[in-house]
């Protein structure tokens, strides 16, 4: 059963118990899906990460991650389960790379990581989407926001890198994911013919 038709089905029950109105249950519905799609890709990053044995080490790498993404944008798959595949790819290789880089490669790697990605997000960000439109007024806003985060983030993993660069690769790698989807969400808008 897909995410979209579970949440339909929840959105019903909820306007059978009158809990909500019946003309507002596409607005659950859409609001269902993406709580459920959320947890999932929550209990996906979770079971990874636990079985790699990284668990911290994945928090490090999801938060500028979830941050830039929350504010930038970025690449959007046609569907949840396109969404949530192509992240468990991405999550887990990444981990995967990052637990079995050899010692020598870690810091280099992790500040090339942190100017290449950052430079990405200053250059890109923030990307609005077809299913959010945006006002001037909210994009200029967004816009501001996605830069300070990424020039605190950078800041924030250069000095954690000089502490514990094989911790804070992590968080550098989280930019690089950040700054690949807002690429690839700039790819995806030209190609429809976007802007």
């Amino acid at each position: 059963m897909s995410l979209h038709v579970m949440a339909s089905k929840m959105a019903f029950f909820l306007v059978r118990r009158e809990i909500v109105r019946e003309e507002k249950s596409d607005i659950y519905a859409f609001g269902l899906e993406i709580l459920i799609a959320s947890v999932v890709n929550g209990i996906l990053a979770a079971a990874i990460s636990l079985s790699l044995g990284i668990f911290w080490q994945s928090m490090l790498m999801l938060f500028p991650f979830l941050l830039i993404r929350s504010n930038g944008g970025g690449y959007h798959a046609d569907s949840h389960t396109g969404c949530m595949l192509g992240f468990v790819f991405v999550y887990s290789s990444f981990l995967f790379a990052a637990k079995h880089l050899p010692p020598g490669t870690v810091l280099p790697l992790a500040l090339c990581s942190l100017m290449i990605g950052t430079a990405v997000i200053l250059a890109i960000g923030p990307l609005p989407h077809k299913n959010r439109p945006v006002s001037g007024r909210e994009l200029k806003s967004f816009s501001v926001k996605t830069r300070i985060l990424a020039v605190l983030l950078a800041i924030v993993g250069s000095v954690g890198l000089f502490f514990s660069p094989c911790l804070f690769i992590y968080f550098a790698l989280g930019i690089v994911i950040a700054a690949g989807s807002l690429l690839a969400g700039c790819i995806q808008t030209k190609s429809e013919g976007g802007h």
